[in-house]
């Protein structure tokens, strides 16, 4: 099949460089005379041995992985903007698939900075080539280990306009361009959301979170994405509120089925010393093109409480609701989840840290492509590490982890054990 290529002459390709002029342009002024600089060098070597390479239900392939990755830190603080840049290249090789052997890069550019007392702004900027991080970014799917390349820009604004009162953009581009021996479909997406929170009385306030993306493949099917939730809250005190919210989507395109959604919710939020939440009951309507409409009970809810002694950690967080993603073209798109994580940190004597992760995550996609089926997952992951503090400049870290998914479609099951040896070598 023929690979059709965007040609340089899109218009969209000015979409970063605009960043970058808004940062510079709405930020005028803040680039005076630096008033500190910083600069760490670093060297991270790594083996690792892996039981399943590519994620694989029955036929599972295991090798020796090498890393060796330089790295670089800069951070400039002017009197008003701050920068921070990381760069790191990184040389793999397998010990046996010696045909994945590859070349990858990470960059990172921040630069965030106070336009006037009350408006800030950020612009992060990133680039991935790799070949192995989208096991994480893409955790729905197999593993190909095939490279890939990344590019994402957003500019986010905040105006804090009064007392727990405030209004927001964001405006964002990314690109994600396949090896041309992937299966998948490179892809490329738009997007711009404002939010905002306005005081009614003391402890009353309107709220409201609205976004647009709009995105293509590179066989020139598109998508579009409308979204968003507005609501309000009312004060108990000053810790705690109660909300009525109503979430809303609409997704139209070429490459999938139509559908629209609504979430109306009811709930309570609220914080204190170890623990906030947010915590909303309703249902979901789920209106897809030439399908019945379903309408089940819905739970959205982010719930983090964190312990903390002397000598170390442990931070508890639960989260559910449903997410829209659509940049990878083999991505299931629209699905309910609810997650439950436990991560640990503790010192065990000056030199010597241990910690822990466990954190299990159920799935349930909506057949919103041609030709697939609904389909509901449950993953497991679990693991843990011990870090020894050699000498001031070096650190060397152990790790393990276990990862396996249960799927309705066998095809996407797996187990996988991982276990990884880190030496990082920098300067303070």
């Amino acid at each position: 099949m023929m690979r059709t290529r965007r040609t340089a002459t899109d218009s969209r390709k000015w979409v970063v460089p605009a960043l970058v002029f808004l940062v510079v342009a709405l930020g005028g002024g803040v680039l005076t005379e630096p008033v500190r600089a910083d600069v760490r060098l670093g060297l991270e070597t790594q083996v690792e041995y892996n039981d399943n390479l590519f994620l694989d239900e029955g036929d599972e392939t295991d090798d020796i992985i090498y890393r060796v990755a330089p790295w670089i830190e800069a951070t400039k603080q002017w009197q008003r903007l701050l920068t921070e840049l990381r760069y790191q290249p990184r040389f793999t090789w397998y010990d046996e698939n010696t045909d994945l052997d590859f070349t990858g890069h990470n960059a990172d550019l921040v630069l965030s900075g106070n336009v006037s007392r009350n408006v800030n702004l950020a612009l992060d900027t990133r680039f991935v080539r790799s070949e192995e991080e989208n096991r994480d970014r893409f955790n729905s799917q197999r593993s190909s280990r095939l490279p890939y390349t990344n590019f994402f820009s957003s500019l986010t604004g905040t105006w804090l306009t009064g007392r727990d009162e405030n209004l927001g953009f964001v405006v964002s581009g990314e690109d994600l361009d396949y090896d041309e021996e992937s299966l998948s479909q490179d892809g490329r997406e738009y997007e711009g959301r404002i939010n905002g929170r306005h005081r009614i009385q003391d402890l009353d306030f309107a709220t409201f979170d609205v976004g647009y993306a709009t995105g293509e493949y590179e066989d020139d099917t598109t998508y579009d994405v409308f979204n968003g939730v507005v609501g309000g809250e009312r004060g108990i005190d000053r810790q705690r509120r109660l909300f009525a919210r109503l979430g809303f989507s609409t997704t139209s395109g070429d490459a999938r089925a139509n559908y629209n959604t609504l979430n109306p919710l009811v709930g309570i939020a609220g914080e204190k010393k170890n623990l906030q939440y947010d915590v909303g009951a309703g249902f979901l309507v789920y209106d897809q093109d030439d399908a019945d409409t379903e309408i089940y009970p819905s739970l959205v809810a982010n719930v983090v409480a964190t312990h903390g002694w002397r000598r170390g950690e442990v931070v508890l967080t639960f989260t559910s609701g449903y997410e829209e993603e659509f940049l990878e073209s083999e991505n299931p798109g629209f699905n309910t989840y609810a997650l439950t994580r436990a991560t640990g940190i503790y010192s065990l004597t000056q030199d010597w840290r241990c910690s822990a992760l466990g954190e299990l995550r159920g799935d349930a996609y909506e057949d919103n492509r041609p030709n697939q089926d609904d389909r509901k997952d449950l993953s497991l992951v679990v693991g843990g590490g011990i870090e020894y503090q050699l000498m001031r400049r070096a650190v060397v870290r152990l790790d393990y982890t276990f990862r396996a998914r249960e799927s309705e479609d066998n095809t996407f099951e797996y187990k996988e054990n991982r276990v990884l040896m880190t030496l990082n070598l920098f300067t303070l």
